[in-house]
């Protein structure tokens, strides 16, 4: 009878630790890609953008790209964050975990599918304008 109770406050304890561990380690990217964006803001390395545009347009493009990962990264993170909705289990459907999963794959690809639509505009935008000389 205890057994049943440990197992149930470890599997709790075990989940939160696992989502607090996911939202830590998303706002830490995030974090590092704010960093590579203020690098690149500050020095001029792309030489293709550089040459292609002049040497502003260039740092300012790749400085805007990697504010835009981060702040995309940093949406992601707060979407994590928030409190998962409670979820009832039927009494006609079994469950496979002992805890019903916080997320379901629809959340999760609309999440992975705003990510790829935003990489997929920066890389438009910037071969938009490499075809226009």
């Amino acid at each position: 009878m205890y057994a049943a109770i440990a197992a149930y406050i470890a599997t709790n304890v075990l989940t939160t630790v696992k989502r607090q561990m996911l939202i830590y380690s998303v706002v830490a990217v995030g974090a590092l890609f704010t960093i590579f964006a203020a690098a690149y803001g500050v020095d001029t390395v792309h030489t293709l953008l550089m040459f292609r545009f002049g040497g502003v347009f260039a740092s300012l493009a790749v400085a805007a790209f990697f504010l835009v990962v981060a702040a995309g990264l940093f949406a992601i993170a707060y979407r994590l964050k928030r409190p998962p909705a409670k979820q009832k289990i039927s009494a006609g459907r079994p469950t496979l975990y002992a805890v019903p999963p916080h997320y379901s794959r629809g959340k999760l690809a609309f999440v992975a599918g705003a990510f790829a639509a935003t990489v997929a505009a920066s890389f438009a935008a910037v071969r938009r304008f490499r075809a226009n000389p």
